[in-house]
């Protein structure tokens, strides 16, 4: 009208009681309450700091919605498994680190966040592997291509990658009963009905 107009937004439901205690002056009234069913809010990300930087992927394909599990931890941790994995190596894993530290305090690329923390992964599975700039000599550790390690290689290979499987409908389960959709949690390919076929298979 001429003298009220109504305002809805969003507010972080940590910061909404500072916010509104700053916006209240005479003549506002104010109110709070919790998005209303079938209402897709904006997503804000929370992670630990060491995380963090993996958020950047994430909004690359698209934030979670609302009531879905934020999948940061879960994409940073598969990430630097699988990096450490393939290139574990001691003195390339040092160079990385220091080749994002640059690329971060220079050019505040996000990349360079992202390779300081698969360094350190590549750092460890060297130290695993016993491998310096390729070099398997100067350290101890398990030896891929040494006797019968080949098909333990393979089978640990077929190991994680059901576990990363079963964690991924796992997490898309659980989606679904935040989100109060049963058939998607129960009935889906990725549901409780996919999982059984899967570890049936």
């Amino acid at each position: 009208t001429e003298n009220e107009f109504v305002l809805y937004g969003y507010l972080p439901a940590k910061k909404a009681e500072k916010i509104m205690g700053e916006l209240a002056t005479d003549g506002v009234e104010l109110c709070a309450s919790d998005p209303k069913e079938g209402v897709s809010p904006p997503t804000v990300l929370h992670n630990l700091w060491f995380f963090r930087p993996f958020e950047d992927y994430i909004k690359m394909y698209g934030l979670p919605g609302y009531r879905e599990l934020d999948p940061t931890p879960l994409v940073a941790l598969t990430y630097m498994l699988f990096f450490g994995i393939m290139f574990g190596d001691v003195g390339q894993g040092a160079v990385i680190i220091l080749a994002g530290a640059l690329m971060w305090f220079i050019g505040k690329n996000f990349i360079g966040r992202i390779l300081t923390r698969v360094g350190i992964s590549s750092i460890l599975f060297g130290f695993f592997y016993g491998s310096v700039f390729g070099n398997e000599e100067l350290l101890p550790g398990f030896k891929v291509n040494e006797g019968g390690n080949m098909s333990l290689t393979l089978v640990g290979a077929i190991g994680v990658g059901v576990f990363i499987m079963t964690l991924c409908i796992c997490f898309n389960i659980a989606n679904g009963i935040r989100q109060k959709d049963i058939s998607k949690a129960l009935f889906s390919g990725n549901g409780l009905a996919g999982l059984i076929f899967y570890w049936m298979g």
